[in-house]
């Protein structure tokens, strides 16, 4: 189960699907979610590793501690973290499917939890080269102090198609919990 701002997200994507293609980027209106812009990024790719910031919310700016425009996506993560998001992000481009990544924000004496979403769309020539993300904090990013995210890593990943909901369990027997 995801974030209520990532499922929505992840839902208005899914609306702006036609016959069952990737919604193109034409096809995104910010203004339909303008609560969530400040938490948007769109990706750019040029060739197999290559991913550049081509537009960053005033939240990820703020937490990076500057304009992120132009840097490689990739370079936000840490090193063990930067070749399973490169596969994740061209696994995305061939499937269509976006992906969802728990990930946690690294600063100088601090952790905080946060959902990345990588939505995949395409340009005006049917390409899949661009992605629409959000960074949805899931801890409270005032544990940060002010501090600059350092790093990005991977926690947990899956395809937001695939992603299972965790099953309830409860076994009793006469009014005592046994699992």
């Amino acid at each position: 189960m995801f974030h209520p701002s990532t499922e929505r997200l992840i839902e208005y994507w899914g609306e702006r699907k036609s016959a069952g293609r990737i919604p193109s980027r034409a096809s995104i209106n910010p203004g339909d979610f303008a609560d969530l812009v400040p938490q948007l990024f769109i990706l750019g790719r040029d060739g197999a590793g290559g991913y550049p910031i081509r537009l960053a919310g005033g939240f990820i700016i703020e937490l990076h501690h500057r304009d992120l425009a132009g840097e490689n996506m990739l370079d936000l993560w840490s090193p063990m973290s930067r070749a399973e998001l490169w596969e994740l992000l061209e696994a995305s481009r061939r499937s269509g499917e976006p992906f969802v990544l728990t990930a946690d924000i690294n600063a100088v004496e601090a952790t905080v939890g946060m959902e990345v979403s990588f939505l995949p769309l395409t340009t005006s020539d049917g390409e899949v080269s661009r992605f629409l993300g959000l960074y949805q904090p899931i801890a409270m990013v005032q544990r940060l102090k002010g501090r600059p995210a350092q790093s990005l890593s991977i926690r947990r990943d899956g395809m937001a198609a695939e992603q299972a909901r965790p099953a309830l369990r409860l076994v009793a027997l006469e009014g005592r919990r046994l699992a």
